[in-house]
């Protein structure tokens, strides 16, 4: 029976260091990218509280390791190499997607099997591995507490009077494509609202375009995700050092989760957004 092996790598700052097996090791602070060769192929493990961008290095990465293996000096061996055909990535977010919980379940199944150890990270499997029709259901990882909560919800604005601008204060700051009103956003949120008294699902993606495009400006390339919820949708978008912001588009307005400061272009961003909206009338 030839010798099957599995390694957990944590990969932080596009480094991949071996770390313990031990299903402690897949939580939602991290990504784990795992080298399976029981099920011939490379997870990821996405934890929820890291970014795309880590993702997208991660996934060069494993591919990286599906083409040459993986080598582990001390002891003369690399493993993965033309015994993983494939990379499969399981987002902690999307487990109730019954594919992804399906793909968990099993490789924290495998992850459970015995192994013997030929040093503190690198499991050797010899026996013969028979995965389960449907696995186990493995425990989720600990729910950490969210990054951010998004605010109540806003109602839709009242018709827009003509008044004096109001006086942002250092927490809040509200951008309208209409002449602004008083606002009652509650500390450390931000709201791009509508001037319609009949908001759009419609238009509240077309605020989320004209919002990238400002941010475009400037930032030469940025990455956007989406998560949809029954009556809203909740959009990161990110450069290459992290998320630049996270908007909830709900009703007729997108609400930003907490203040961003762009990197330092902050003012410049918003007021060109504020511009735009109301070139378009929105």
């Amino acid at each position: 029976m030839k010798e099957k092996y599995f390694l957990l790598l944590d990969f932080a700052g596009g480094i991949v260091k071996p770390i313990p097996l031990s299903p402690t090791a897949i939580t939602d602070d991290r990504i784990t990218i795992i080298i399976d060769e029981l099920n011939e192929c490379v997870w990821i493990w996405k934890g929820a509280n890291t970014t795309m961008i880590e993702n997208r290095a991660a996934q060069r990465q494993a591919r990286s390791i599906i083409g040459l293996g993986y080598e582990i000096p001390r002891l003369h061996l690399k493993i993965g190499f033309r015994a993983v055909s494939r990379l499969e990535i399981v987002d902690s977010q999307a487990l109730d997607d019954p594919d992804m919980k399906r793909n968990y379940d099993l490789f924290m199944f495998t992850l459970s099997q015995q192994f013997e150890m030929l040093d503190e990270t690198l499991g050797k499997f010899t026996g013969a591995f028979i995965p389960p029709e449907s696995p186990p259901p493995a425990p989720l990882p600990s729910e950490a507490a969210p990054s951010v909560s998004p605010g109540p919800e806003i109602a839709t604005p009242p018709p827009a009077t003509t008044a004096e601008p109001s006086t942002h204060s250092s927490s809040v700051s509200t951008v309208e494509s209409s002449t602004p009103t008083s606002s009652t956003s509650t500390p450390s949120t931000e709201t791009v609202e509508s001037s319609s008294p009949a908001p759009s699902k419609d238009m509240s993606v077309v605020r989320v375009g004209i919002l990238i495009s400002s941010i475009l400006e400037y930032f030469s390339s940025v990455f956007c995700a989406v998560k949809r919820g029954e009556d809203s949708a909740l959009y990161s978008i990110e450069d290459s050092d992290g998320i630049l912001c996270e908007v909830e588009v709900k009703g007729g307005s997108i609400r930003f989760l907490q203040r961003y400061e762009f990197r330092g272009k902050r003012d410049v961003v918003l007021t060109l957004l504020q511009n735009r909206l109301a070139s378009a009338g929105l």
